[in-house]
């Protein structure tokens, strides 16, 4: 692989820094004073991380030499370019950053740097940088299934009802639906802010429709993924923006489904200081297994010999059992009608390697989850640290939306977070749309596959298309 080439500082790129950072005595600093810190002694990074959130690329580049960031490059040669410019060697074929690589514990440990700096002004530090973390693995989340061209099927935070037991819902991350109609509506300008008046009133009438007020796009720029704009008893209307320019929106509007066909839960705990893994790790493990396992109308059952079955009733009240491996493929490929409703594909993500493994074995916990789940990914450390060096130090100025809405997102004043899954800047999302388009199958090696044992992470996305087709065969599209 070769050596990513160092493109130098121009005037056009040369980042124009406010001439304060943050409110408090002694903190008027210049980025060239704050790159001066971190890129010499690494007992000067506490200095860096007091001037607050501007200086977070200068803090995350001194984290990656401190905690065990290796490269083509020398760490020094990064340092250097933030400090010039705050552009990172680049190549013409690819955004991402290749051949880094973090310790076990270095998230961790990065989590502590952030707790103790940026975040130093939160009364609890460790669970907002904890937070801001977590986020991140949403986000990679969320950009993977984009990338899979599912975006259409995606409703976030959504209660789901447990199988055949409506009474007890649970809220995950993100959960998969059959689109029944989708429609592409043109906007032109001026339609910030866009609103759910304006996208009804070029939607064609829908029976039993019940609109929300809810802003699309907001005339700050922010704008909400999958936003929820319409419910009726059987399905959930849902817009999102295809690409915003000066003249004109573009928006798809899908008429979905209630019933999922799957969904994802992200699963993070961060690391205490004194302890190897999170207190709260066991209490996450039970809460996915409970949920993963109560949703799906296709029930585990364990026999005395200890092989995992699964059972499905039909309609006709028999039931239609095997090992569960067999019965989950046979669902998939050929399920019938009956079969296929109701029933829900569970994935889990996890991170933090310290909380699921000990010495590359499994602990209980993690165990507790490749159990419970169809499938369960493990985002390695590797991978979401690429996605920090890439998205959030930066490769030019095509990341610059995305530091600067991550950067906005936690100061010491109050103001809407720009960096969430659900809430996110337009310009952010438009950058780390095309940059998961970019790396493709790259992805692959940012997760390991937990279960099923020896499966690949492109299965998962075949049977996810699979189910996406097969539950809503009829569906029709409209350009408006």
């Amino acid at each position: 692989m070769k050596t990513p080439t160092r493109r130098a500082p121009s005037d056009q790129h040369k980042h124009k820094p406010p001439a304060k950072f943050g409110s408090g005595a002694g903190e008027s600093r210049e980025p060239a004073e704050a790159s001066a810190a971190v890129s010499g002694r690494p007992g000067r990074l506490e200095q860096a991380l007091s001037y607050g959130w501007r200086a977070l690329p200068y803090v995350l580049a001194a984290a990656a030499g401190i905690l065990g960031f290796s490269s083509a490059g020398s760490t020094n040669r990064v340092r250097a370019n933030l400090a010039q410019s705050r552009i990172l060697p680049t190549t013409s074929t690819s955004h991402a950053i290749r051949g880094i690589h973090l310790s076990y514990e270095s998230i961790d440990q990065l989590q502590k740097l952030l707790a103790d700096g940026v975040f130093s002004y939160a009364s609890d530090r460790k669970k907002a940088a904890g937070r801001a973390l977590g986020t991140l693995v949403e986000l990679v989340t969320y950009y993977v299934l984009c990338a899979w061209n599912l975006r259409d099927h995606i409703v976030i935070e959504r209660s789901v009802p447990e199988f055949a037991n409506d009474d007890i819902v649970h809220n995950v991350e993100f959960s998969l639906h059959p689109v029944r109609a989708r429609y592409n509506i043109r906007f032109d300008a001026p339609y910030v802010p866009l609103s759910t008046a304006k996208i009804k009133r070029k939607l064609p009438a829908i029976d039993g429709v019940s609109f929300r007020n809810e802003q699309v796009l907001k005339s700050n720029g922010l704008r909400r993924n999958s936003a929820v704009i319409a419910k009726t008893s059987e399905s959930v209307i849902v817009a999102d923006i295809d690409n915003a320019r000066l003249d004109h929106c573009v928006t798809t509007i899908c008429d979905l489904g209630i019933q999922p066909f799957a969904i994802v839960e992200c699963k993070r705990v961060g690391v205490e200081e004194g302890m190897t893994k999170g207190p709260q790790t066991i209490e996450k493990a039970k809460q996915g297994a409970y949920v993963s396992r109560s949703v799906s109308s296709m029930q585990k059952i364990r026999r005395r010999n200890g092989q995992l079955y699964g059972v499905i009733e039909r309609a006709d009240g028999q039931f239609d059992t095997g090992p569960y491996a067999e019965l989950l493929r046979s669902i998939i490929e050929c399920g019938t009608a009956e079969e296929l409703d109701n029933f829900i594909l569970t994935v889990g993500v996890v991170s933090n390697h310290g909380n699921w493994f000990t010495a590359g074995d499994q602990n209980k916990e993690l165990k507790v989850l490749a159990q419970s789940y169809d499938w369960l990914l493990f985002l390695t450390d590797e991978g979401l640290c690429e996605f920090i060096g890439t998205a959030l130090l930066g490769r030019g100025p095509e990341f610059e939306p995305v530091r600067r809405a991550f950067q906005a997102s936690y100061p010491r004043g109050s103001g809407p977070n720009r960096f969430t899954k659900v809430n996110i800047d337009l310009a952010a999302d438009q950058v780390l749309q095309q940059y998961f388009r970019d790396i493709g199958n790259d992805i692959d090696t940012w997760f390991n596959v937990i279960s099923p044992e020896d499966a690949l992470l492109p299965e998962l996305r075949t049977d996810l298309g699979k189910l996406a087709l097969r539950t809503h065969p009829n569906s029709k599209d409209a350009a408006i």
